[in-house]
């Protein structure tokens, strides 16, 4: 699958975004964030949240995450 630059749906940045060969997620490398992926539904939804919340959400992935896997961030991530 070929990269594209897109906003993060974290911070609103530019950054490197990947389309999955296999789920509904995309993976997303940005300068500020980090790299990780971002379920489609976060993705839809994530943009009616404040940047606060969206970056909540983020480190409740990274938390979550096991050990040398990437962090993937749901709505579930959201409060």
């Amino acid at each position: 699958m070929a990269r594209h630059s897109a906003a993060c749906p974290v911070c609103g940045k530019p950054a490197r975004q990947m389309a999955a060969k296999v789920g509904d997620y995309t993976e997303i490398n940005c300068n500020s964030c980090g790299h990780f992926q971002a379920s489609g539904t976060f993705q839809q939804v994530v943009s009616n949240y404040p940047a606060a919340v969206r970056l909540q959400s983020l480190e409740r992935a990274v938390t979550r995450a096991r050990y040398g896997s990437l962090p993937t961030v749901t709505t579930y991530d959201l409060p």
